[in-house]
């Protein structure tokens, strides 16, 4: 794996909705929001509700099976899909994330 990516599983209690390799997550902690990039310091920590944003690549294809989220320009040749999370766990090392949430339902094209 390429050292300036992540890989992100993201799991739910239906099983897992997609893995992609991505360049940052942002993720809604219980106390606000944090990021991850590649090369983070090992984590686990609980997630409250809220947006996930995962930022790719722009050559980068991003599909996400049955999910819908919102497909954002972040500028700088990034692209990205944001989702609402509803609390759980994620797990960081070895530029690996796993999002392991109670729900995560697409977010619409107007949200922030």
């Amino acid at each position: 794996m390429d050292m300036k990516e992540l890989h992100l599983d993201v799991i739910s209690p239906q099983g897992q909705l997609f893995g992609c390799k991505c360049q940052s997550v942002q993720l809604p902690g219980a106390n606000g929001l944090f990021a991850i990039l590649p090369n983070h310091a090992p984590l686990v920590a609980a997630l409250g509700a809220g947006r996930m944003k995962i930022t790719v690549a722009s050559e980068t294809d991003i599909h996400f099976d049955e999910l819908s989220g919102s497909i954002e320009q972040f500028g700088s040749g990034l692209k990205g899909r944001c989702f609402q999370v509803e609390g759980g766990l994620v797990e960081v090392g070895h530029n690996k994330v796993t999002v392991l949430a109670s729900q995560v339902t697409g977010q619409s094209e107007g949200a922030a």
